[in-house]
């Protein structure tokens, strides 16, 4: 292990139990968590590897082991959930 004292930033980390239970649920019925925060006027990017999400939202393509130097000046809050990468603005 690279950083053995540190831990995953779990998304669940950020929600109150309620709420994050209310997320799982719309999870297990198949609407992706970007897709849940986007249907609450959240300002939602999703960047993503593939175009395999049911996401309807702004999908910015980042091909895998590539650079794409305009996301390195991206000044948000980047998430990796199972459905790809989102940024929080």
């Amino acid at each position: 292990m690279v950083f053995p004292d540190s831990c995953p930033r779990l998304l669940s980390k950020y929600f109150s139990e309620d709420v994050w239970n209310y997320v799982l649920e719309g999870r297990n019925q198949g609407k992706p968590f970007c897709q849940q925060m986007k249907d609450l006027d959240e300002d939602i990017v999703m960047v993503a590897e593939t175009g395999a999400s049911s996401f309807d939202g702004n999908v910015v393509m980042l091909p895998c082991n590539e650079f794409l130097p305009t996301l390195a000046y991206v000044r948000k809050i980047f998430i990796f959930t199972d459905t790809g990468l989102i940024a929080i603005g």
